[in-house]
C-alpha cells in the first residue's frame, strides 16, 4: 500500500483510525503531508503529490494536471474529498454527458465557490465554458484567485467578491453557521448582524454583464441562503427557465427540502440526489 510504503503500519492504521472515527478532528491537525498521503490512497487516479514546501497539491481530473492551495486546519480538505475523491459531482457530469455534447456547455455560474475547487472540476470537464465564481468571504476570495492563478485560467474563470441573492443589495456575512469553518459563512438582509458588508446581486445581475441568454450549468451552495433564492416566484422565472443543469445543496435547518424539489419540478426540473447535493435537468429545456 502506498500509504503503508510511506507511513509504516502502525501509523497506516492509526491514520485510518482517526480519519473515520473523528474526521474534523484528523483534518484540523494532521500534517500536511500525511493528507497528502492520504488523498493519493483514497483515489490513486488523481496522482496527488505535494509541490515542494508549500500546501499546494498537484492532482488529475479528467485526466488533466491541476494545482490547488488549500490551508491546514481548516474545512479545505473536506471541500476537495467531497469534490475530488467522493465524486459528488459525478452523477452531474454524468447526466450531462447523456444530454448534449460537453462542447455546448459555455456559461457556468458557481454560486459559494469557496476556494475554487468546484470551479477546477468543473473546467476539467468543460474547458471552453466560461466559470463564474461568487464567493463572499475574503479569506476563501483570496485563495480562489490564488488557485485560478496557479492553474493558469483567468482568462476564462472569473472571480466576484459577492452573494447569490434576490436583489440588489448590501448584505451583512457571518460566520455562525454550523461548525463554523471556512465553508460555512453565510449572509443575511439584516445589516445590524455583522460588521462585515458584502455586496449581493442576483443570477440576472451576473447574465447580464456576461452578456449570456442561457446558464447551462448553476451551482448553488449558498449555505442556507438558498431559502431566499427560492422564496421568489419572479425572481426564479427570471432564471430557471433558462437554466440547463442544476446542482443545490440543501442547507434543511433553514429551508424545507420538499418545497424546494417540489418548485424545481413545477419549473421542469428532473432531479435526483449526489452527495450532499440534488443535481436537475432541466426536460423543458432538454428532451
Amino acid at each position: 500500500m502506498y500509504l503503508h510504503r510511506q507511513t509504516g503500519l502502525i501509523e497506516s492504521v492509526s491514520t485510518f483510525f482517526n480519519y473515520w472515527f473523528n474526521k474534523e478532528r484528523f483534518i484540523k491537525s494532521i500534517n500536511f503531508s500525511q493528507l497528502c498521503v492520504f488523498i493519493h490512497q483514497g483515489d490513486q487516479k488523481l496522482q496527488c503529490e505535494k509541490i515542494k514546501d508549500k500546501n499546494i497539491l498537484a492532482f488529475n481530473s479528467n485526466q488533466k494536471r491541476f494545482h490547488i492551495q488549500l490551508r491546514r486546519r481548516t474545512s479545505d480538505f473536506f471541500i476537495f474529498n467531497q469534490i475530488f475523491i467522493r465524486k459528488d459531482y459525478f452523477n452531474l457530469i454524468e447526466k450531462i454527458k447523456e444530454s448534449i455534447n460537453f462542447d455546448k456547455v459555455r456559461f457556468i455560474l458557481d454560486a459559494g465557490a469557496n476556494i475554487g475547487a468546484s470551479a477546477i472540476y468543473f473546467h476539467s470537464f468543460f474547458p471552453n465554458a466560461k466559470v463564474i465564481c461568487i464567493e463572499p468571504e475574503s479569506s476563501n476570495f483570496s485563495l480562489l484567485k490564488t488557485n485560478i492563478l496557479l492553474n493558469n485560467v483567468e482568462n476564462i474563470v472569473k472571480p466576484f467578491q459577492m452573494a447569490l441573492w434576490n436583489k440588489n443589495e448590501m448584505l451583512s456575512l457571518k460566520n455562525d453557521f454550523r461548525d463554523r469553518s471556512h465553508h460555512s459563512f453565510n449572509v443575511s438582509s439584516d445589516l445590524n448582524e455583522s460588521l462585515i458588508k458584502i455586496e449581493g446581486n442576483t443570477v440576472k445581475y451576473f447574465m447580464d454583464i456576461n452578456d449570456v441568454k442561457i446558464i447551462d450549468l448553476l451551482k448553488i451552495d449558498i449555505e442556507g441562503a438558498e431559502k431566499y433564492i427560492f422564496e421568489d416566484f419572479n425572481y426564479l422565472s427570471s432564471f430557471l427557465p433558462i437554466t440547463r443543469f442544476i446542482a443545490i445543496e440543501i442547507h434543511e435547518e433553514i429551508v424545507e427540502k420538499k418545497a424546494i424539489l417540489e418548485i424545481l419540478d413545477n419549473f421542469g426540473f428532473e432531479c435526483l440526489e449526489s452527495g450532499e447535493y440534488y443535481i436537475g435537468k432541466n426536460k423543458k429545456m432538454i428532451l
